[in-house]
């Protein structure tokens, strides 16, 4: 079973990211907010985590924060966009501007 499945994704507002603490390590989702649209600008995972599904989960779980927020998203971070693209259904928070 992955440890990091049953921890909570949070939003650090103060540094414009979301985190996920693995082990004793941090994983990160940097964005940029304007206007209710999140620009994800930079997802980031320690390298001894990679490889093990964290990015997906760290992403998934932003995305979902932020639909009940009623945000949308600007996906300039290659691993978020590859993460729509795979998963389309996420383009529903899209910003259309």
């Amino acid at each position: 079973m992955k440890t990091f499945e049953n921890s909570k994704v949070t939003k650090n507002e103060k540094l414009q990211r979301f985190e996920l603490a693995v082990e004793e390590d941090l994983a990160i989702l940097e964005y940029r907010e304007k206007g209710g649209v999140y620009s994800l600008v930079h997802t980031e995972v320690p390298v001894p985590l990679r490889g093990k599904g964290i990015a997906n989960f760290l992403i998934e779980q932003t995305l979902k924060q932020l639909e009940r927020e009623g945000h949308q998203i600007r996906p300039l971070c290659r691993a978020v966009s590859a993460f729509v693209e795979r998963h389309p259904e996420w383009e529903r928070l899209l910003a259309r501007t």
